[in-house]
């Protein structure tokens, strides 16, 4: 009789109310933007975390379909998605093997913030900022600065403040008796550098204030 709501993170249990983000359409969000940013050879390369993941698989599908759509022509090439199993020194040494095996690569999703993290490190290493785009996902006070100095692109953020809040609304609802969606997705942002000193961004990187 204890009525059970899931917050992040979803359940492999039926018939629960899910309150998070939406990773496929996320990731979709990290590849529309990622595909304004292809201006030459439009080859892509993916860091993940590990195919047994939900969250990485979804984060990857969710990008990979908004840069080639399933039964369309398109000019994006995804040459290689690699697993660093959410550490950063991987992801850093994949990224480098990367460049060194596609002279032309154009940009690096990282699926979450070490991966992007290692990316980065990868693009400083080598001392290619611009030259490789980088796009990430979730967010850091170290990928910020990598944001304001050129090395990555653009990130993917969620909304943890919105997580909390309609996790313990639509809790008050169920235990009321109300029915309420089975997921209610909290939405996902990307910042860039146009955009990281909007309000709206500052409270999505800094909820609880600088």
């Amino acid at each position: 009789g204890v009525k059970v709501i899931t917050i992040d993170a979803k359940s492999s249990m039926e018939n629960l109310t899910y309150i998070g983000t939406d990773n496929t359409a996320a990731g979709g969000v990290a590849g529309r933007e990622a595909k304004d940013l292809l201006t030459g050879s439009k080859k892509v390369a993916i860091i993940a975390l590990a195919p047994d993941s939900d969250v990485s698989m979804q984060r990857a599908a969710g990008f990979t379909e908004s840069l080639c759509p399933a039964g369309q022509a398109s000019d994006v090439t995804i040459v290689e998605t690699t697993y660093c199993n959410a550490d950063t020194a991987t992801a850093k040494a994949q990224a480098l093997e990367l460049i060194e095996k596609y002279p032309d690569l154009e940009l690096i999703y990282g699926v979450n913030q070490n991966a992007a993290l290692g990316i980065c490190e990868a693009i400083v290493e080598k001392g290619i900022p611009g030259k490789v785009k980088v796009v990430g996902f979730d967010s850091s006070d170290q990928l910020i600065k990598y944001l304001e100095g050129g090395v990555i692109n653009g990130f993917v953020v969620q909304n943890p403040y919105n997580m909390g809040y309609l996790g313990v609304r639509n809790a008050a609802k169920i235990i009321e008796g109300e029915l309420v969606s089975p997921v209610i997705d909290t939405g996902a942002t990307f910042v860039s550098k146009d955009n990281l000193n909007d309000e709206t961004v500052q409270k999505l990187l800094y909820p609880l204030g600088k």
